[in-house]
């Protein structure tokens, strides 16, 4: 079985890992730039879902803990440091 591409992060150690499973980029005179989502380590390193949307002047991205990989369904299990 092969590995999920969105919920195996690597060992690098680096901050907020994402791995996006969308993204649409707009043309630079519309309001949104681009929208997506993917999966993520958190602050806390629990998996989670991410979300984020940029605007000419502004950008804003939220997140929800997950405990199940939403492109394959795996359980999530990441230990802490």
């Amino acid at each position: 079985m092969s590995k999920c591409k969105y919920c195996n992060f690597d060992e690098t150690g680096s901050y907020f890992p994402t791995k996006e499973f969308e993204t649409i980029h707009y043309e630079s005179g519309e309001a949104i730039h681009a929208i997506g989502g993917g999966v993520q380590l958190d602050i806390d390193n629990k998996p989670s879902l991410g979300v984020w949307v940029s605007a000419p002047k502004i950008g804003y991205n939220d997140g929800w803990n997950i405990k199940y990989c939403p492109m394959c369904g795996r359980k999530l299990e990441v230990e802490d440091e």
